[in-house]
């Protein structure tokens, strides 16, 4: 990814984590974004917890 103001380059990167399974909430899952700049030394995390339904497994 590039930052078009300045041309710099930044990475990104997500994860998905299952952490529990509730009969009632379904699926708990946390998604983790990560964006690095070098240019600037900065690092941002986002984390988002969400529910959805029951896998088959």
């Amino acid at each position: 990814m590039t930052d078009p103001t300045r041309g710099g380059a930044l990475s990104v990167t997500a994860t998905t984590t299952r952490i529990a399974r509730d009969a009632d909430l379904g699926v708990l899952t946390q998604c983790t974004v990560t964006l690095i700049d070098p240019d600037r030394a900065l690092t941002a995390t986002l984390r988002h917890l969400g529910t959805g339904p029951l896998p088959l497994d």
